[in-house]
């Protein structure tokens, strides 16, 4: 009797063994879609629904924090805003010998939010909402929204207009009070005067090996993808949009229109493929 030797043996099984979890690196998410009501005329400019994704763990409010001391002094910018506007960014360079805190936050629909700090925390902190990342050794003029740090002192809250789907950075950095009053814990408000309040997510940082696109899916098969929910070339009747994550690696997506959704899990071996639906979807109507 024939016996393959034990490394062609192992090769053997690692060929045929379906991806493991440390080759696999898609994330969980959720879809979101700003546009309301979900539908639209077939063919129109409307059908471009421009969904997002929201990954990550949910960002606990009120925002609950403790400003800390640097084992030495550091140098920080600071940014303030504009008496008149409160879009105007003033980078000031500083020292500071404190920790600031950073939050995420990726809402998950569009509102307009006002960050309220504590009684007990007027003028102990001030805290500024950047869009789209904040680099402490960069210049975040550019994406400089708004800040409780005004040119003539210290506000106790700001308003700002958040888009879902968007990542925001709020940094948490000392105001106006003693030194000898840190390090304390602070607590955000965080409302909507309008509304509920967005749910905010934590995001996840993309890998170069994995893509999102997001699935039309009618009666269980999948009829269309795209990258940013485009839809205007559906048919008429309602739809299901799925968000994907997928490993670029071995994943062809037009392979997957026409089949249904375990498709997308599994192969036709029925061995697990590096996908990973959205735990939601939203419905859509092309009229």
């Amino acid at each position: 009797m024939f016996v393959r030797s034990l490394p062609v043996l192992l090769l053997s099984l690692l060929l045929s063994s379906p991806l493991t979890a440390q080759t696999c690196r898609t994330i969980a998410s959720r879809v979101g879609i700003n546009e309301q009501p979900l539908f639209a005329p077939a063919g129109s400019t409307e059908a471009d629904f421009r969904a997002f994704y929201l990954s990550g763990a949910v960002v606990p409010v009120p925002l609950r924090g403790s400003l800390s001391r640097l084992p030495e002094p550091d140098s920080l910018t600071t940014y303030r805003r504009g008496i008149i506007d409160p879009a105007d960014c003033h980078a000031i360079p500083d020292t500071t010998t404190f920790e600031p805190v950073r939050y995420t936050l990726v809402p998950d629909k569009s509102a307009t939010v006002t960050f309220r700090q504590s009684v007990d925390a007027i003028d102990r902190i001030s805290f500024t909402v950047f869009r789209d990342g904040y680099d402490p050794a960069a210049d975040n003029c550019p994406d400089f929204l708004t800040s409780s740090f005004v040119l003539s002192g210290n506000t106790p809250s700001l308003t700002v207009d958040l888009v879902g789907g968007v990542t925001y950075v709020l940094v948490v950095a000392a105001g106006q009070a003693p030194t000898d009053t840190i390090p304390f814990d602070y607590t955000i408000e965080v409302s909507n005067e309008t509304g509920t309040v967005p749910t905010f997510y934590r995001g996840t940082p993309p890998t170069d090996d994995t893509a999102y696109t997001y699935l039309a899916v009618q009666r269980s098969v999948v009829v269309a993808a795209s990258e940013t929910a485009d839809f205007r070339t559906l048919a008429r009747g309602a739809y299901d949009v799925y968000g994907l994550s997928y490993g670029t690696k071995d994943t062809e997506i037009t392979q997957f229109i026409g089949g249904s959704l375990d498709d997308i899990r599994t192969d036709p071996r029925g061995r697990p493929r590096c996908t990973q639906l959205s735990d939601n979807a939203q419905d859509i109507l092309i009229q």
